[in-house]
């Protein structure tokens, strides 16, 4: 359910993406991922082998991508070692001043991730100064980018001026 939490785009329809967009975790017939994917059955089965996982040990991941796909697969394990560490979104956004920052490299890069998935133009703003916090250069160039390189976020994300800003910093090391 944490994971599910906090990438809601496993629920996502391949029918919804637009030309260029990819979502490596849902049923997509036009970028060939039909054999290992998230549903919510499939959501529901690897929660029983994440409950198993110290039983699994090394035989995790490869139980994992057989039942939700490589991607999810990888992210869910990563969550649940990393989970004490990252900060749920809701509390990124509701205090992003306060909110805690993640612990170490992996951490960042997790939270840079889930949260370019789960940003909206309406939350964009608190999110930009959680970021802005950040210690970890690579991580948040790693966020803009994500963000960049989204074409059905691209568009109000150049809109806003935090993360133009923070698009030009970035911008003077390439």
């Amino acid at each position: 359910m944490a994971f599910a939490k906090q990438y809601p785009q496993v629920f996502d329809s391949y029918t919804d993406l637009d030309d260029g967009d990819n979502n490596p975790y849902i049923f997509n017939p036009r970028a060939g991922q039909i054999k290992a994917f998230c549903s919510p059955r499939s959501l529901e089965k690897s929660s029983n082998l994440i409950k198993q996982r110290h039983t699994l040990g090394d035989a995790l991941i490869p139980a994992l991508a057989g039942t939700v796909g490589e991607s999810a697969a990888r992210d869910m394990e990563a969550l649940v070692h990393l989970a004490d560490q990252i900060t749920p979104f809701d509390v990124v956004v509701a205090d992003p001043t306060k909110s805690k920052l993640p612990d170490g490299a992996g951490a960042y890069f997790l939270m840079a991730f889930m949260l370019a998935g789960r940003v909206q133009e309406d939350n964009l703003d608190p999110v930009m100064e959680y970021v802005g916090r950040w210690t970890q250069f690579e991580a948040s160039t790693l966020f803009l980018t994500q963000l960049a390189t989204n074409a059905s976020k691209v568009g109000w994300a150049c809109k806003n001026r935090s993360f133009t800003l923070a698009a030009q910093k970035v911008g003077r090391f390439f």
